[in-house]
């Protein structure tokens, strides 16, 4: 054993590390079985983590550096593969598990990166680690996650009253497509399909938002959408033709009402009213009406940044969106101090703490552990983002057991 670990410390010195393996090597026929089976557990997983692309190269590097370390500790220790797990195991699978909630471009000098290459560097001086050794970097790693999960949580508390205002508005907004769908259902492409989808929703969104769904204020902005659907049908005859011509001027007046109280811009409403206006002509005058301009049923979430709340993010539906979206059973149960990896609209993947849920579910801050940035990401958003690649509920799992396990299976 004395021969090996000054190799292990001539390696050490000579800044190669241990790029060979020692269980392969010639030095390790001189190991008993228990220590070659130690060995070769500590070399499997090293290489393992040291390869993963689960895991940025900022933790990757971190296995490397473990090696020398847990090797001096197989070669003294005789509990090292116990069924109660070692702490240097242990170690081993909760730095993995810091690793699957970074973004894979993390930079060393995170706090939560250079505490665990301190830790890591101090484990490497060791001549002679001992379990103890190990379980105090376990605590210093412990208290290394529970500092960063306290500021996560901490940076969410300051856009809690953001995230209630984001789900009010979200509600509404919820209310106001579903109406509408329910409205058109499944009817063709039309002006004026298009007009309650693009526009009177965002006039139903604010009466609800206003006033509430059991209003008059939102029972007549209703009753105006289903007016201009019903003068959308071709008139039968010379009566139906005359009642529709005597309706028009007060179902104009109340739409352009309606698009003046959400301050839609002046020729954004007066090009939205055209549209209507030739469909009645038509309409009145026997001619085919005007085709409409084909649009997506639903608008992707969009990422903002509001004003007066600087660090905050925010991942929400601005427009109509068809139908229901619901959130995958797994997502359903997502509880405050989970880790999550969401991929956002640009491509790139927040990986943070769930810090908090609005209080009717609609809304959830994620909060990163190492920067001052905070998603807050409505129920519907997350329920689209929840199918793309990168989003995922980070749960903890075992390198050490992946790794032997797999070792086994493929020796």
């Amino acid at each position: 054993i004395e021969r090996i670990e000054a190799w292990l410390v001539e390696r050490q010195n000579s800044g190669s590390g241990v790029p060979v393996s020692l269980g392969a090597s010639e030095l390790g026929a001189l190991l008993s079985p228990s220590k070659a089976a130690a060995v070769e557990v500590i070399e499997t997983v090293c290489t393992r983590g040291a390869g993963s692309p689960a895991l940025p190269p900022v933790i990757r590097a971190l296995f490397n550096g473990l090696r020398t370390p847990l090797l001096r500790l197989a070669l003294r220790s005789d509990t090292l593969l116990s069924l109660e797990r070692h702490p240097a195991l242990s170690l081993l699978d909760r730095i993995a598990n810091i690793g699957r909630t970074l973004a894979p471009d993390s930079p060393p000098d995170l706090p939560v990166c250079r505490g665990l290459a301190s830790m890591v560097r101090s484990l490497g001086r060791l001549p002679r680690p001992t379990r103890r050794d190990f379980e105090m970097a376990l605590a210093v790693l412990d208290t290394l996650l529970a500092t960063r999960q306290r500021g996560a949580m901490a940076r969410a508390a300051a856009h809690v009253e953001a995230a209630a205002r984001l789900e009010r508005r979200e509600v509404a907004l919820h209310q106001a497509s579903r109406a509408v769908y329910l409205l058109v259902g499944q009817a063709p492409p039309s002006v004026a399909r298009n007009f309650l989808e693009r526009y009177w929703v965002h006039v139903l969104a604010k009466a609800v938002y206003l006033h509430g769904p059991d209003s008059p204020q939102w029972a007549a902005r209703l009753l105006t959408a289903n007016r201009l659907l019903a003068s959308a049908v071709a008139p039968a005859d010379t009566d139906a033709r005359q009642r529709l011509a005597n309706e028009l001027p007060a179902l104009t007046g109340e739409l352009e009402e309606g698009l003046a109280w959400i301050a839609l811009p002046g020729p954004q409403a007066k090009a939205a009213l055209a549209s209507c206006m030739e469909l009645h002509r038509s309409l009145l005058a026997g001619r085919p009406v005007p085709v409409p301009t084909q649009r997506k049923n639903s608008s992707p979430p969009i990422l903002g940044a509001p004003a007066g709340s600087p660090g905050l993010c925010t991942l929400k539906h601005k427009h109509y969106v068809a139908g229901e979206l619901s959130l995958p059973p797994e997502w359903a149960a997502l509880g405050v101090g989970d880790s999550v990896a969401i991929t956002l609209p640009d491509g790139r993947v927040m990986c943070g703490f769930v810090a908090h849920l609005a209080p009717g579910g609609q809304v959830v801050l994620v909060s990163d552990g190492d920067r001052d940035l905070v998603l807050a990401i409505t129920a519907r958003a997350l329920a689209l983002q929840a199918g793309l690649p990168g989003t995922r509920i980070i749960r903890d799992e075992s390198i050490v057991d992946e790794a032997t396990t797999d070792k086994l299976i493929n020796p």
